[in-house]
C-alpha cells in the first residue's frame, strides 16, 4: 500500500462500503475513502467522507444502526486524545459514503 500511495498508511481496512458487491478501501493515516469503480480501480472519495479530524491508529466497521450501511469507528490513539476515549462513531449517510459524527456519552 505505502507504494501505492506514496506514503505510510495505517489503520486499512477493505470492506464494501458502498454497497456494491466489491470490496473498497477505507484507511486512517492517512485518512483515505477509495472506492472500488468495479473493475479493479480504486477511485479517490476521500473529499465526500466527511470526516476532518485525526481519526486515530485503526478504525472498525459495522452496521451499528441496522440500516444496511456500514458505519464506522475510528479507534482511540493517546497520540491523538488527549482525554481516555475509545475513539469516535461515524454514521454512513446512506449511499454517499458521507460519515456524520455521532456523539455517545
Amino acid at each position: 500500500m505505502t507504494a501505492y500511495f506514496g506514503k505510510n498508511v495505517i489503520g486499512a481496512n477493505l470492506s464494501d462500503l458502498d454497497n456494491d458487491g466489491d470490496l473498497d478501501l477505507m484507511t486512517t493515516q492517512p485518512i483515505l475513502l477509495h472506492l472500488n469503480n468495479g473493475e479493479g480501480i480504486f477511485v479517490d472519495r476521500t473529499t465526500q467522507l466527511g470526516v476532518d479530524e485525526d481519526v486515530g491508529g485503526g478504525l472498525v466497521l459495522g452496521d451499528h444502526d441496522a440500516d444496511g450501511f456500514l458505519d464506522v469507528i475510528f479507534l482511540a490513539d493517546s497520540t491523538f486524545y488527549k482525554s481516555p476515549s475509545l475513539g469516535h462513531l461515524y454514521r454512513n449517510n446512506r449511499n454517499d459514503n458521507h460519515y456524520l459524527r455521532v456523539e455517545t456519552s
